[in-house]
């Protein structure tokens, strides 16, 4: 199983597709925030053409500092975006506020997602090779608060009366009052962007700007992605079934994958991520090592979000996968989860069997033992099916398939077939 969605380290239902836009559910989301943001737009633009007027004079304050923190959240997106481009990083996703999604679409091969509350954002890249990662991650990220920094100083630059052309500007007083609620707003997210801290994103605590780029300027190890652990030997063992002593640090790292991948499911679009696994799929100069990579990535996040009408490409591209890596116990998992979903259970199931007894990664063996309870319930052994549940849980409590699974072993055993 890959550690990180984004990394690549390893939608479409048509239906689901064709529906990118909002649901009916998230139009009352729009009035929430971007409908004051866009009617503070309006009211400025407005005011820029009518400065005596005492009406939009009131109301140009406060919905002009929203659509002008909008804007500036936006812009400070599209930094990260356009460093992530030039660098080569393939962004794939951009998402502009939190909390509910009130828009979504595919646009020349970029994911666009809108969310209801439009001050914060988030850019998710495919790295595509480890060259001179940590230097391009680097500027990627010094690249949003960059572009704040650059709004931030505008109104330094046009406040100034010995601009010859400033004082003869017809909308002065109205551009006037724009630059100073960008300074106002620009100020306040570069700050929050800076100081380092953690944010609740999406119900996760995920570093800021300013701590990633203390992580990156001061950490020795730089891991924006999970690696595949080494092999060692079996010394440890769980009930009939041996396992790989822990390692120290391994729970932190398993964490670290969990919330990474429950992070990627819990953001509603599993869908728009396996769009752009296909698209990089279809990539002429795709590198071996990435393809393997992306085909256990797409599987697995078939995986994770429970999407059966793509069950059949996970297992053509497991099925791929695996007959190049027959060794790799990552692989195996996949393959061996695949299969059991697939009803392929014997042979899954001994796939999963060795992957749970010999692989050193906690994060591989706690999904191994959660499609090992599938495997057993479709077998129509629900005591060991339980068993297996239990595992996975002690293993890791975060794994992200365990609550799906465990939900269909309350249901009768005919349901599974």
């Amino acid at each position: 199983m890959p550690d990180n969605p984004s990394a690549g380290s390893s939608r479409p239902d048509s239906r689901k597709t064709a529906s990118l836009g909002p649901s009916l559910s998230a139009l009352g989301w729009w009035f929430v925030g971007w409908v004051p943001a866009l009617m503070g737009a309006a009211t400025l633009i407005i005011y820029c053409n009518r400065p005596g007027s005492n009406f939009f004079s009131v109301l140009a304050l406060p919905f002009g500092f929203l659509a002008c923190l909008v804007f500036s959240v936006v812009m400070h997106e599209l930094g990260h975006f356009f460093a992530a481009k030039m660098l080569g990083l393939n962004p794939y996703e951009v998402t502009i506020g939190h909390g509910p999604i009130v828009a979504a679409f595919h646009l020349r091969g970029i994911n666009w997602i809108l969310r209801a509350l439009p001050s914060s954002g988030s850019i998710q890249v495919f790295p595509m090779q480890a060259q001179s990662l940590r230097l391009k991650w680097f500027l990627m990220t010094a690249a949003g608060p960059a572009a704040t920094a650059a709004l931030f100083g505008t109104p330094f630059v046009l406040f100034q009366d010995e601009i010859p052309w400033w004082s003869h500007v017809v909308w002065r007083d109205g551009l006037e009052l724009v630059l100073t609620l960008l300074l106002i707003t620009n100020f306040g997210l570069l700050l929050s962007s800076l100081v380092p801290h953690y944010v609740n994103y999406g119900g996760f605590k995920t570093p800021n700007d300013g701590l990633q780029l203390a992580y990156l300027l001061f950490k020795q190890r730089f891991a924006p992605f999970g690696s595949q652990a080494s092999e060692r030997p079996v010394t440890a063992r769980a009930g009939n079934h041996a396992q790989p002593a822990p390692r120290q640090g391994e729970n932190d790292q398993t964490l670290q994958h969990s919330v990474s991948w429950q992070r990627t499911i819990d953001r509603g679009r599993p869908d728009l991520l396996l769009v752009s696994y296909r698209r990089w799929l279809n990539h002429p100069k795709l590198a071996v090592e990435m393809r393997h990579n992306l085909l256990d990535g797409f599987a697995t996040c078939v995986l994770m979000s429970g999407a059966s009408e793509y069950l059949d490409e996970a297992d053509r591209y497991s099925k791929e996968l695996y007959e190049a890596k027959p060794a790799d116990w990552t692989v195996k998992g996949t393959r061996g989860s695949v299969l059991v979903e697939k009803g392929a259970v014997d042979e899954g199931m001994r796939l999963l069997l060795e992957v749970f007894e010999n692989d050193p990664s906690a994060f591989d063996r706690a999904i191994s033992a959660c499609f090992l309870a599938l495997g057993e319930f479709k077998l129509g052994q629900p005591e060991k099916a339980a068993e297996w549940i239990d595992r996975a849980r002690r293993i890791d409590p975060n794994c992200v398939p365990v609550k799906r699974v465990a939900a269909l072993l309350a249901k009768p055993t005919a349901d599974s077939e």
